[in-house]
Protein backbone atom coordinates (compact mmCIF):
# COMPACT_ATOMS: atom_id res chain seq x y z
CA UNK A 1 0.00 0.00 0.00
CA UNK A 2 1.23 3.40 -0.81
CA UNK A 3 0.54 5.55 2.14
CA UNK A 4 1.93 8.96 3.79
CA UNK A 5 3.76 8.47 6.82
CA UNK A 6 4.14 9.81 9.03
CA UNK A 7 0.46 10.77 9.54
CA UNK A 8 -1.23 14.12 10.70
CA UNK A 9 -0.65 13.59 14.45
CA UNK A 10 2.80 12.87 13.90
CA UNK A 11 3.39 15.76 11.61
CA UNK A 12 1.81 18.22 14.32
CA UNK A 13 4.67 16.94 16.81
CA UNK A 14 6.99 17.41 14.02
CA UNK A 15 6.30 20.72 13.40
CA UNK A 16 5.70 21.27 17.28
CA UNK A 17 9.25 19.95 18.35
CA UNK A 18 11.98 21.58 19.46
CA UNK A 19 15.91 21.12 18.34
CA UNK A 20 17.15 18.91 21.16
CA UNK A 21 19.57 17.14 18.60
CA UNK A 22 22.22 17.54 15.82
CA UNK A 23 20.49 18.84 12.80
CA UNK A 24 19.90 15.41 10.38
CA UNK A 25 21.61 14.70 6.83
CA UNK A 26 20.34 13.04 4.17
CA UNK A 27 21.25 9.39 4.25
CA UNK A 28 23.00 7.46 1.67
CA UNK A 29 20.81 4.40 1.31
CA UNK A 30 18.23 4.79 -1.74
CA UNK A 31 14.92 4.42 -0.25
CA UNK A 32 16.21 5.67 3.18
CA UNK A 33 17.39 9.57 1.12
CA UNK A 34 13.79 9.69 -0.80
CA UNK A 35 11.65 8.67 2.19
CA UNK A 36 13.59 11.74 4.57
CA UNK A 37 13.11 14.36 1.39
CA UNK A 38 8.81 12.85 1.41
CA UNK A 39 9.18 13.34 5.60
CA UNK A 40 10.73 16.75 5.03
CA UNK A 41 8.05 17.53 2.27
CA UNK A 42 5.14 17.12 4.45
CA UNK A 43 6.31 19.07 6.89
CA UNK A 44 6.78 21.81 4.83
CA UNK A 45 3.32 21.16 3.36
CA UNK A 46 1.55 21.40 7.13
CA UNK A 47 3.50 24.75 8.01
CA UNK A 48 1.59 25.91 5.15
CA UNK A 49 -1.38 24.33 5.52
CA UNK A 50 -1.46 24.35 9.24
CA UNK A 51 -0.97 20.99 11.05
CA UNK A 52 -4.52 19.56 10.68
CA UNK A 53 -6.99 19.21 7.54
CA UNK A 54 -6.56 18.04 3.90
CA UNK A 55 -3.23 18.76 2.33
CA UNK A 56 -3.80 20.31 -0.82
CA UNK A 57 -3.35 17.83 -4.33
CA UNK A 58 -0.16 19.77 -5.10
CA UNK A 59 1.08 19.66 -1.95
CA UNK A 60 0.52 16.09 -1.46
CA UNK A 61 1.88 15.02 -5.29
CA UNK A 62 5.16 16.39 -4.21
CA UNK A 63 5.13 14.40 -1.49
CA UNK A 64 4.36 11.36 -3.09
CA UNK A 65 7.02 12.44 -5.72
CA UNK A 66 9.80 11.54 -3.33
CA UNK A 67 9.38 7.21 -3.88
CA UNK A 68 8.08 7.53 -7.17
CA UNK A 69 11.95 8.76 -7.76
CA UNK A 70 13.15 6.86 -5.77
CA UNK A 71 11.57 3.35 -7.65
CA UNK A 72 12.74 5.39 -10.95
CA UNK A 73 16.87 5.26 -9.82
CA UNK A 74 17.24 3.21 -13.18
CA UNK A 75 15.81 3.17 -16.47
CA UNK A 76 12.95 0.54 -15.58
CA UNK A 77 10.86 1.63 -12.59
CA UNK A 78 11.63 -0.72 -9.26
CA UNK A 79 8.49 -0.85 -7.36
CA UNK A 80 10.02 -2.67 -4.73
CA UNK A 81 12.34 0.28 -3.62
CA UNK A 82 9.47 2.90 -4.18
CA UNK A 83 7.78 0.51 -1.20
CA UNK A 84 10.74 0.67 0.59
CA UNK A 85 11.03 4.65 0.72
CA UNK A 86 7.48 4.35 2.17
CA UNK A 87 8.23 2.27 4.69
CA UNK A 88 11.27 4.08 5.72
CA UNK A 89 9.31 7.74 6.10
CA UNK A 90 7.57 6.54 9.41
CA UNK A 91 10.52 5.52 11.73
CA UNK A 92 12.40 8.45 9.80
CA UNK A 93 10.20 10.76 10.77
CA UNK A 94 9.72 9.86 14.63
CA UNK A 95 13.85 10.26 14.49
CA UNK A 96 13.24 13.79 12.83
CA UNK A 97 10.64 14.95 15.51
CA UNK A 98 13.48 16.51 17.83
CA UNK A 99 15.85 17.79 14.82
CA UNK A 100 16.26 20.72 12.73
CA UNK A 101 14.28 19.12 9.27
CA UNK A 102 14.35 22.65 7.71
CA UNK A 103 18.02 22.55 7.02
CA UNK A 104 17.00 19.58 4.80
CA UNK A 105 15.37 21.58 2.49
CA UNK A 106 18.07 22.52 0.40
CA UNK A 107 19.96 18.88 -0.09
CA UNK A 108 16.39 17.45 -0.84
CA UNK A 109 15.82 19.86 -3.44
CA UNK A 110 19.65 19.43 -5.11
CA UNK A 111 19.00 15.17 -4.39
CA UNK A 112 15.57 15.60 -6.42
CA UNK A 113 15.92 18.09 -9.03
CA UNK A 114 12.43 16.76 -10.78
CA UNK A 115 10.72 17.94 -7.95
CA UNK A 116 11.62 21.18 -8.54
CA UNK A 117 10.06 21.20 -12.42
CA UNK A 118 6.81 23.22 -11.76
CA UNK A 119 6.18 23.05 -15.75
CA UNK A 120 7.14 20.01 -17.28
CA UNK A 121 7.60 18.89 -21.40
CA UNK A 122 5.86 15.22 -22.01
CA UNK A 123 8.38 13.87 -24.53
CA UNK A 124 7.03 14.61 -28.46
CA UNK A 125 6.47 10.71 -29.22
CA UNK A 126 2.58 10.09 -28.98
CA UNK A 127 3.02 6.35 -28.03
CA UNK A 128 5.50 7.24 -25.57
CA UNK A 129 3.98 10.35 -24.18
CA UNK A 130 0.91 7.89 -23.79
CA UNK A 131 2.28 5.22 -22.00
CA UNK A 132 3.74 7.40 -19.67
CA UNK A 133 0.49 9.41 -18.58
CA UNK A 134 -0.81 6.23 -18.31
CA UNK A 135 1.27 4.41 -15.46
CA UNK A 136 1.69 7.78 -13.63
CA UNK A 137 -1.69 8.45 -13.42
CA UNK A 138 -2.17 4.84 -12.53
CA UNK A 139 0.19 5.27 -9.47
CA UNK A 140 -0.91 8.52 -8.86
CA UNK A 141 -4.41 7.43 -8.40
CA UNK A 142 -3.70 4.14 -6.64
CA UNK A 143 -1.11 6.66 -4.61
CA UNK A 144 -3.64 9.07 -3.39
CA UNK A 145 -6.72 6.40 -2.66
CA UNK A 146 -4.52 5.34 0.16
CA UNK A 147 -3.79 8.72 2.10
CA UNK A 148 -5.33 8.18 5.58
CA UNK A 149 -7.63 10.88 6.69
CA UNK A 150 -7.78 12.43 3.06
CA UNK A 151 -9.51 12.34 -0.02
CA UNK A 152 -8.94 13.13 -3.59
CA UNK A 153 -11.68 11.45 -5.10
CA UNK A 154 -12.59 14.52 -7.91
CA UNK A 155 -8.49 14.31 -8.98
CA UNK A 156 -9.00 10.38 -8.60
CA UNK A 157 -12.07 10.52 -10.92
CA UNK A 158 -10.08 12.60 -13.52
CA UNK A 159 -7.09 10.19 -13.60
CA UNK A 160 -9.30 7.24 -13.98
CA UNK A 161 -11.15 8.91 -16.61
CA UNK A 162 -7.66 9.70 -18.63
CA UNK A 163 -6.27 6.18 -17.91
CA UNK A 164 -9.39 5.03 -19.85
CA UNK A 165 -8.90 6.59 -22.83
CA UNK A 166 -5.46 6.52 -22.69
CA UNK A 167 -5.99 1.97 -22.72
CA UNK A 168 -7.73 2.85 -25.55
CA UNK A 169 -5.65 4.69 -28.02
CA UNK A 170 -2.65 2.18 -26.95
CA UNK A 171 -4.59 -1.16 -26.93
CA UNK A 172 -3.50 -1.82 -30.15
CA UNK A 173 -0.22 -1.48 -30.14
CA UNK A 174 0.36 -3.02 -26.43
CA UNK A 175 -1.69 -5.75 -27.37
CA UNK A 176 0.79 -7.26 -29.58
CA UNK A 177 3.39 -7.09 -26.77
CA UNK A 178 4.42 -9.96 -24.98
CA UNK A 179 3.74 -10.38 -21.04
CA UNK A 180 7.13 -9.50 -20.40
CA UNK A 181 7.80 -6.40 -22.78
CA UNK A 182 4.42 -4.99 -21.36
CA UNK A 183 5.50 -5.33 -18.15
CA UNK A 184 9.19 -4.16 -19.00
CA UNK A 185 7.53 -1.11 -21.23
CA UNK A 186 5.41 -0.49 -18.37
CA UNK A 187 7.98 -0.28 -15.76
CA UNK A 188 10.23 2.22 -18.33
CA UNK A 189 7.30 4.68 -18.78
CA UNK A 190 6.80 5.06 -15.11
CA UNK A 191 10.34 5.65 -14.42
CA UNK A 192 10.23 8.26 -17.07
CA UNK A 193 7.37 9.80 -16.22
CA UNK A 194 8.49 10.13 -12.62
CA UNK A 195 11.40 12.12 -13.66
CA UNK A 196 9.92 14.69 -16.05
CA UNK A 197 8.82 16.78 -12.84
CA UNK A 198 6.25 17.03 -10.24
CA UNK A 199 3.39 14.52 -10.92
CA UNK A 200 0.15 16.51 -10.49
CA UNK A 201 1.64 18.82 -13.05
CA UNK A 202 2.59 15.91 -15.50
CA UNK A 203 -0.70 14.87 -15.27
CA UNK A 204 -2.18 17.99 -16.01
CA UNK A 205 0.07 18.23 -19.71
CA UNK A 206 -1.37 14.60 -20.01
CA UNK A 207 -4.54 15.81 -19.87
CA UNK A 208 -4.31 18.85 -22.08
CA UNK A 209 -2.41 16.66 -24.56
CA UNK A 210 -5.07 13.92 -24.75
CA UNK A 211 -7.82 14.26 -21.97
Amino acid sequence: MIRLVPPAAAMAALLAAGCTRSPPTLPTDVAERAATCGVVAAAEARTAAGAKGQLPIAAQGRILHYPLLAGAQGKAFDHALADRAVKAQGPIGEDLLDRKWQGLIPACAEAYPATRVADPVLPPPPADARLQCYMLADYMTKALGAQEGQTYDDAIARYGTLKTRLDTAMASRLGRLSPDALRQSRAVALAAAARLGQPIAVLGRCADRFG
